[in-house]
């Protein structure tokens, strides 16, 4: 029996069907999360954005003003089923800090794609983890042999 990242048996999941596997995972995800997640409820992963304007970023910054990127910004992550935790301009390596919840890898990937491809910014997109999760990496069994070793 294998053990997933949200530390429940993950053998008998599979042959549950869909309703029942929401629901156990909804729990395990609750455990993990803290809190009460119903099946319903999706449990999104944080990341960090970190936002680079371009020139034309910076004039169209500078024309529309730091209120209109917030609301053009929450526009995407929102559409693409996602939320925005915090949204901070910045000074030194980054123009913008953003910290949005998206329901999957994809929905991120779409958004880094879509400001990049608009050429008014460049995006680099970091996944977030909680301690918990690490926890659970850090326990997971690998069979990886570093070189030399």
């Amino acid at each position: 029996m294998s053990i997933d990242i949200l530390g429940g048996p993950t053998a008998l999941l599979g042959k549950l069907a869909a309703p029942a596997r929401r629901s156990v995972l909804a729990r395990q995800r609750a455990r993990l999360y803290g809190g009460s997640h119903s099946h319903k409820e999706a449990i999104m992963s944080k990341y960090l954005l970190e936002v680079n304007y371009t020139l034309d970023g910076i004039k169209g910054l500078k024309s529309e003003g730091g209120s209109a990127r917030v609301a053009a910004a929450t526009a995407l992550i929102e559409g693409l089923g996602g939320k925005v935790e915090s949204f901070y301009f910045a000074f030194g390596g980054s123009d913008v800090y953003v910290i949005a919840d998206y329901p999957d890898n994809v929905s991120a990937a779409a958004a880094t794609l879509a400001v990049s491809a608009g050429g008014g910014a460049t995006s680099r997109t970091v996944v977030l983890l909680t301690a918990a999760e690490v926890d659970a990496a850090a326990a997971k069994k690998t069979n990886y042999r570093p070189p030399g070793g």
